[in-house]
C-alpha cells in the first residue's frame, strides 16, 4: 500500500533481526522529503482517526516498526490505509 510514496521505503524485517517471534514491517522515512520527523508522524498517527499506534523501537534508524501481533483480522488494510494517510505528498 505504500509502494511509490516519496521518501518511505516499506519492508519485512529478516526474521533473523527481529527481535519478536512475528512478522514485523519496517516503514523506512526519508524526513527531508517527506518534510516532517519520525516523532512528528508517529504523533499524528496516534492523535488521527482511527489511532494508530507504532512502534518506536526504529525511531534511530528513522523508521516505523509495526507488529502484526497487534492487528486482529482485517485491520491490515485500515492500517495501510492510514498510514498512506499520512505519508502521502501533501
Amino acid at each position: 500500500a505504500l509502494a511509490g510514496l516519496p521518501g518511505v521505503h516499506a519492508h519485512l524485517l529478516d526474521e533473523s533481526a527481529s527481535p519478536r517471534p512475528y512478522p514485523t514491517a519496517v516503514v523506512q522515512i526519508d524526513e527531508a522529503i517527506l518534510g516532517r520527523s519520525v516523532e512528528t508522524l508517529v504523533n499524528d498517527l496516534i492523535e488521527g482517526e482511527p489511532r494508530v499506534a507504532v512502534s518506536q523501537n526504529l525511531l534511530h534508524a528513522r523508521s516505523l516498526a509495526l507488529y502484526a501481533s497487534a492487528l486482529r483480522p482485517g485491520e491490515e488494510e485500515l492500517l495501510a490505509r492510514r498510514l498512506w494517510e499520512e505519508l502521502r505528498p501533501r
